[in-house]
């Protein structure tokens, strides 16, 4: 039974207070054990309120006697007394009969009498009345009472508890929109809230100013993000993460904290070394011979199931098949493949990477091909204004592959050719990104932006359309599940 009451303890602490930790949790329960006789007189001489079981109050009186939860279901509580096991029927003449749902009521009915006749002046009786017949309701001994019940009170909109004042207070102490009265009121409350008394405790701890979120000073780094002085070094997927959430890319990237890669990431780093082999060989005619090329390391990537292993090889069959297609009607020349670049200076940082494909039109301006393996694509929009494929382009303008060019750096645009969601005739979808103008637009301003952020170390949290399946959400201030980080 106590195991039970327990596990009820942890689901009621857990739906009013989801991201608490362990610590408060244990603080939680401690607070509302019941103190032991040596306590409760300690608690007494101080003035307190003693906290009892009906049980425990028999033969002692008060002035004010508050009998809290007078519900239907739980006084009386005809349920069946006694253990889990039921060991407490085991008597000197064997297994007693359980106790009568009678029998129970009347005991429960000189409980409560024990109860309500502690108080010498005043009694107060509290019960709940739901709006609706299936909700909670007040017990029939409030109506054996034979009083006036006054009306029911509406619930409050907020938490009744200690934490919650104190919150309360704190926004009406600093309410820009609150009159200086009511600012100066909360201001005083939570003052004496915090006072210590005579024990040294303050009354309400969640209302000290060393408790609360975002009051300490932050703490200093063992060391630069990144060496001052220096050129930031980046790449193209940098700029793309670090636009898309700064926080997830310092906490992925520089913090050390990345998952680790999944079964889906091994899939595309197969597939893109398929896809150099067809282009820079005369592996493009044999297709089962490029899949029977990677029989030996298909069964590392991770996949969860024998099916699904199968079913993405013939994904990958699949898309080798449309990588075939759009080589044959590519009329561009082909450059290289897998083509590395860098270190590039500009505007403060270093570029390099390594791009899927370089190709050159009929003019010779230069065109990088980036080839995706994900099972959607991008809106024409988002692709415009992808930065990964721009930061392509800036470093063609900036001379990235003159080695490779004979000093070309004209950038005739740039491109992804989507191997897996493809085209009804059986050919990949390309989605073009127009040459950037001189300068780099956007893409360049949001390099420098970067560079500044990483030389200042600020890393905001930035709510985006992949936070759902970010791994780092209990550490994000933006959302709900780390609303108690502060940065």
């Amino acid at each position: 039974d106590a195991v039970v009451a327990l596990f009820e303890s942890l689901a009621r602490f857990e739906e009013s207070r989801p991201h608490a930790g362990v610590s408060l949790l244990l603080a939680e329960l401690d607070a509302q054990e019941i103190p032991p006789a040596s306590r409760v007189e300690g608690v007494q001489a101080l003035g307190g309120v003693r906290l009892l079981t009906a049980h425990r109050a028999k033969g002692l009186e008060w002035d004010l006697v508050v009998v809290a939860g007078v519900q239907d279901g739980e006084w009386p509580d005809v349920r069946r007394r006694g253990s889990l096991l039921g060991a407490d029927r085991f008597g000197r003449a064997g297994v007693e009969p359980p106790t009568s749902p009678a029998t129970l009521l009347v005991d429960e009915r000189r409980l409560f009498y024990v109860a309500i006749t502690r108080a010498r002046r005043q009694l107060l009786v509290t019960a709940v009345q739901a709006a609706d017949d299936a909700g909670p309701r007040p017990s029939r001994f409030v109506e054996e009472l034979d009083i006036e019940i006054p009306p029911p009170v509406s619930a409050p909109d907020r938490l009744l508890s200690a934490r919650s004042l104190a919150g309360r207070l704190r926004r009406a102490a600093v309410d820009p929109a609150a009159s200086e009265p009511l600012r100066s009121a909360a201001a005083s409350v939570l003052a004496r809230l915090a006072a210590p008394g005579d024990d040294g405790r303050p009354a309400v701890e969640a209302a000290v100013p060393a408790q609360w979120w975002g009051m300490a000073e932050p703490t200093p780094g063992a060391g630069p993000v990144r060496p001052a002085g220096e050129p930031v070094r980046l790449s193209a997927s940098a700029l793309a993460a670090f636009e898309r959430c700064p926080l997830r890319w310092f906490l992925e990237r520089e913090a050390g904290a990345a998952a680790p890669a999944t079964a889906a990431q091994g899939f595309g780093t197969v597939l893109h070394a398929l896809a150099r082999l067809m282009s820079t060989g005369p592996a493009a005619e044999d297709i089962d011979g490029l899949l029977g090329r990677v029989d030996s390391v298909w069964e590392s990537l991770g996949f969860e199931a024998e099916w699904q292993a199968e079913r993405q090889k013939g994904t990958a069959r699949a898309a080798l098949l449309r990588l075939r297609e759009w080589l044959r009607t590519n009329d561009r020349e082909h450059l290289g493949s897998e083509v590395p670049f860098g270190p590039v200076d500009y505007a403060g940082a270093t570029l390099g990477g390594t791009v899927d494909r370089l190709d050159a039109d009929a003019d010779g301006r230069l065109h990088v091909v980036d080839f995706k393996t994900a099972n959607s694509k991008p809106s024409q929009a988002d692709v415009a204004a992808d930065l990964q494929l721009g930061f392509y382009q800036l470093a063609t303008q900036a001379g990235a592959f003159a080695d490779a060019t004979s000093g070309g750096s004209e950038s005739g645009g740039a491109e992804l050719v989507q191997l897996v969601d493809g085209r009804a005739d059986g050919s990949p979808s390309v989605q073009r990104q127009e040459a950037l103008p001189a300068g780099g637009g956007a893409v360049a301003a949001a390099l420098r932006g970067m560079v500044a952020a990483v030389l200042t170390e600020s890393f905001p949290a930035r709510p985006n359309d992949r936070c759902e399946r970010c791994a780092f959400r209990r550490a994000c201030p933006a959302q709900d599940a780390g609303g108690q980080v502060v940065t």
